[in-house]
């Protein structure tokens, strides 16, 4: 039990590190737009 909640946690930092690298990645290098 306490393991799936450490993973769950785990895997919401993962998450949350990416949007942010995301948002970085969209500041330096545009991408181009879906229309």
């Amino acid at each position: 039990m306490i393991r799936v909640v450490h993973e769950i946690r785990i895997s919401g930092v993962t998450l949350i590190a990416m949007r942010s690298l995301e948002k970085i990645i969209d500041k330096y290098i545009p991408k181009p737009k879906k229309i």
